[in-house]
């Protein structure tokens, strides 16, 4: 198969990726119309929640609680042999 003119093919053809906050994500489905929202649901093809490290990490160090992560700072491992 070959892609001669990509903007000559129609939108159902193709997908689209939106990154973007989890509680943003589940704001939006609340707002939409159960109709609306059933049909998003259902051209889902993959659902992917990564954890935003860098967001946890700026909170920890301005000392806000992060629950299930916490700040490792200096910390040594003794082994003795």
């Amino acid at each position: 198969m070959n892609v001669i003119d990509e903007q000559k093919i129609p939108a159902e053809y193709k997908r689209v990726t939106v990154t973007l906050p989890l509680p943003q994500w589940q704001e939006l489905l609340a707002g939409t119309p159960e109709d609306s929202r059933n049909t998003v649901l259902s051209g889902l093809r993959k659902q992917e929640i990564t954890l935003d490290l860098e967001a946890i990490r700026q909170a920890l160090n301005l000392e806000k609680a992060v629950e299930g992560a916490d700040l490792a700072i200096n910390r040594f491992k003794l082994q003795v042999i």
